[in-house]
């Protein structure tokens, strides 16, 4: 409005800023009310105000809080008491100054008008009139007196009503600002915003779980505000613990939702505002430091050091100040170790959740969820050292417990009902792999839009296991709009966007398309040693993937490379770890191509058995494995050996994947080739 080219004269510009001022000090005068609403709603998100928060918000809203901004007011108008007229002509006079000075910065014919800065108020303006704030929070959740007020404000166009069933208001940001800065004095402003924070702080003290999808739209009607009132701390220092509380929940919510960046840098406003209001050892700052560890995780930051520095800084502070077997310091140690299995670091984070079971059990009991959380948390570690019946046995108690206290559709049962359906794939057992990732992912596509990353998680898992039944032609467009969707929502150097590269070169291999496998491959390890680093058990799995790749089109010496660099680290994977177990396989199959056949049967030989024990005969690597031995015996003229492994393949593929799976022709092939020859 104050942009536009006019030809008023001062006489008629100034009539009208008078009018303008005084028709919002003839509002409150008439209807207190409605004034007062109209000063409360200014100081929240102009585009969406729902009125159900606002109700909430007063509603509950503990007396002693009201009665101290009461007594606030009291000394106020004692200091600063002026009559109304004074005001009125004060008013006007700061509109008409402000718009002046937006006229000489402005010129007469600019095209980019320089921002105004709003009328400063002297310390002779700091008034507040007494406010009944008991009553104006009373008349607020009075159907009729709130929605008169309502009414009357958007019949002077000051508001407009958008919806009826889920009624919202909607304000015009040159009407909330001259609210703000045209009606109002510094002191009411600063009150108004106290205001505002709590009673958004009220409202969302009244969401019990931020992170669940059921609560997901309460979260979302007010998380704008959350954003506006918290913006307001550097004018009017309203900082105060309830801000900082919502902050740090609606910090999760973001997270839980995929908005990573916004959870990251609304965490870090609250751990800043509390560790200024209560120091770096209070109780609410170690929740806060928590937090910020968690969402920090969440946003998939390559390096975790911080996070993990974060909860070892908690759990000392919960330790001392709460005591080792205090449930808070329960939720710090299964928070490091989770963090700690995803940095690699097994044993340690082994330690942490094992005190954290211990300690649940005792507390909670086998079955709670809390309890359960630790269950599947340890059994997911096991899983990344290929450790699978340790990952069966936790895993299958945490989803009997989480199954009989939360529901078989509930989000935390259906994470490990996701870990499982990993589990079964990598143990052969693929009919009930697919079960359970068909479960999941119906599931997440009712309760989550199709962007969000569990949802593109569970796209992923049931892909692999249509890899790995050999439907290439279902798992690709499926690989693909993962990778689509992560690459969108994370971004493409996220790990999990690096994860989905992989699978995609996997399958590329399967299907003979050995450019697109390289490139995949390629892109996967470079983007795991950039997030990573060289030395993290993930990078370990990219390396022995494309070493696979290497060795199909016969470069043999960059593929060896590859391995013994992974095998280099094996005892820190331990011998069973998955990147492990493969450079073994590709190495004894790079070494039968170079005519190393000693080193490539013991290799071999030593792979095989591990794969038999730890996935079974029936695998698809343990099936791959003996075929590389039997054609290890074929080329040192073994021959009875050689027979021996390649029925024992076509018969064992057979019966686990199938006799028109892609492996099973291939076995099958392949002995009639030797029995040929």
């Amino acid at each position: 409005f104050l942009s536009w080219d006019h030809k008023l004269s001062q006489h008629q510009e100034n009539s009208v800023n008078a009018a303008f001022a005084s028709s919002f000090v003839d509002l409150k005068a008439s209807s207190p009310l409605t004034g007062n609403l109209l000063h409360l709603f200014a100081f929240f998100d102009p585009e969406k105000i729902d009125t159900a928060v606002i109700i909430s918000g007063v509603s509950e809203l503990p007396l002693e809080r009201i009665e101290e901004h009461q007594v606030e007011l009291q000394l106020i108008q004692t200091n600063y008491s002026v009559d109304r007229k004074t005001r009125e002509r004060g008013h006007i006079k700061r509109l008409q100054n402000w718009l002046s000075r937006v006229r000489r910065i402005r010129g007469s014919h600019t095209s980019q008008p320089a921002p105004a800065k709003p009328p400063t108020d002297s310390a002779e303006e700091n008034y507040l009139e007494y406010i009944d704030l008991q009553a104006f929070y009373e008349s607020i959740q009075s159907p009729v007196d709130f929605q008169d007020a309502i009414a009357r404000l958007q019949s002077l166009a000051l508001v407009y009503i958008r919806g009826h069933r889920k009624q919202q208001i909607w304000m015009h940001d040159l009407v909330q600002y001259m609210v703000q800065y045209g009606v109002m004095t510094h002191a009411e402003r600063k009150f108004w915003a106290a205001q505002a924070v709590k009673v958004i702080a009220n409202a969302f003290r009244k969401i019990s779980d931020p992170e669940s999808h059921q609560q997901w739209d309460q979260c979302e009607a007010c998380c704008p505000h959350v954003i506006a009132v918290a913006a307001n701390d550097d004018k009017y220092k309203v900082a105060s613990m309830e801000l900082c509380v919502t902050l740090r929940q609606c910090a999760l919510y973001l997270a839980s939702r995929g908005r990573y960046g916004d959870a990251v840098s609304m965490c870090s406003q609250a751990l800043s505002m509390v560790e200024s209001l209560v120091g770096e050892d209070d109780l609410e700052t170690l929740a806060t430091v928590s937090a910020m560890a968690w969402v920090t995780y969440r946003e998939g930051r390559k390096d975790l050091s911080q996070a993990h520095e974060w909860y070892q800084r908690v759990l000392w502070g919960r330790e001392t100040q709460l005591g080792p077997a205090h449930p808070d310091t329960f939720t710090t140690l299964n928070d490091l170790g989770f963090i700690c299995e995803k940095q690699g670091l097994y044993a340690e984070g082994e330690e942490h959740l094992l005190r954290a079971l211990h300690g649940r059990e005792i507390l909670y009991g086998p079955n709670d969820p809390r309890t359960c959380l630790v269950l599947r948390n340890l059994s997911y570690l096991f899983f990344r050292q290929g450790l699978w019946q340790r990952t069966e046995d936790f895993g299958l108690r945490a989803l009997h417990g989480e199954e009989n206290t939360l529901g078989k559709d509930d989000a935390e049962t259906i994470i490990t009902v996701t870990n499982l359906s990993l589990l079964y794939e990598k143990m052969g057992k693929y009919d009930r792999a697919e079960e359970l990732a068909l479960r999941s992912l119906n599931v997440r596509e009712a309760a989550l839009p199709q962007s969000h990353p569990r949802v593109l998680m569970s796209i992923n898992n049931l892909a692999l296991i249509y890899e790995k039944q050999g439907k290439y032609t279902r798992a690709e467009p499926l690989y693909l709009q993962a990778l689509s969707g992560r690459t969108k929502a994370m971004g493409p150097d996220h790990c999990r966007t690096h994860r989905t590269l992989g699978n995609l070169s996997a399958l590329n291999l399967r299907m003979g398309r050995l450019t697109a496998a390289t490139e995949y491959a390629e892109k996967a390890l470079a983007g795991r040693e950039k997030f990573h680093g060289d030395t993290h058990p993930e990078t370990m799995i990219c390396r022995a993937q494309l070493a696979a790749v290497y060795e199909k089109l016969k470069r043999y010496d960059e593929g060896e490379a590859l391995c013994l660099n992974v095998l280099g680290h094996e005892s820190e994977l331990t011998p069973t770890h998955p990147a492990a177990m493969q450079a073994m396989q590709v190495l004894g199959a790079i070494y039968l191509g170079q005519q190393k056949y000693q080193a490539s049967q013991d290799l071999l030989t030593k792979v095989f058995g591990r794969l038999q024990i730890q996935c079974g005969i029936q695998y698809a690597d343990t099936l791959r494995t003996l075929r590389d031995l039997g054609r290890l015996y074929a080329a040192t003229a073994r021959l009875d050996e050689a027979q021996k492994c390649f029925e024992e393949t076509v018969k064992e593929s057979t019966k686990g994947l199938g006799e028109e799976h892609p492996d099973t022709v291939e076995y099958l092939n392949l002995l009639d080739d030797f029995a040929k020859e």
